[in-house]
């Protein structure tokens, strides 16, 4: 693959992230509202779609590597950041904007993500709790 074809494919992949991350914002969103609800068969609809999805963009993530490898010519360690250094101010902002952009929606999926695994694991310690007592209950010696 040619430099430039790297670049616009390397672009057009960004792009695609963008709109994927958009979509695991609102599955995980719709995560948390089943989970606080306790509706499993909305949670397992969710996950299923989250799965999907960060499938889909590891994908992309790893084609991307390989994207930035192409363009700067080297075999590991490509990132976009280096090819943004590496471009001409015109097809930087081009790229930069929608990295940027790219890099603060995976932030808030991150959180979502986070928020959604501590709330899970609380409801499950709960039911722990209920099914099989405290694990640390005060005895005296």
């Amino acid at each position: 693959m040619s430099r430039s074809a790297a670049l616009k494919r390397l672009l057009a992949d960004v792009r695609a992230d963008l709109r994927d991350y958009g979509q695991l914002e609102t599955a995980l969103e719709r995560q948390f509202a089943a989970a606080c609800a306790r509706d499993a068969q909305g949670l397992a609809e969710a996950g299923a779609v989250v799965l999907e999805l960060v499938e889909r963009l590891d994908e992309r993530r790893r084609a991307r590597r390989a994207l930035c490898a192409t363009v700067l010519g080297q075999d590991a360690g490509a990132s976009v950041d280096a090819v943004l250094a590496l471009l001409p101010p015109a097809p930087r902002m081009a790229l930069a904007e929608p990295w940027q952009a790219l890099r603060e929606r995976v932030s808030r999926c991150k959180a979502l993500n986070e928020r959604n695994g501590g709330l899970l694991a609380a409801q499950q310690e709960s039911i722990e709790r209920v099914l099989h007592g405290e694990k640390d209950v005060y005895v005296p010696c």
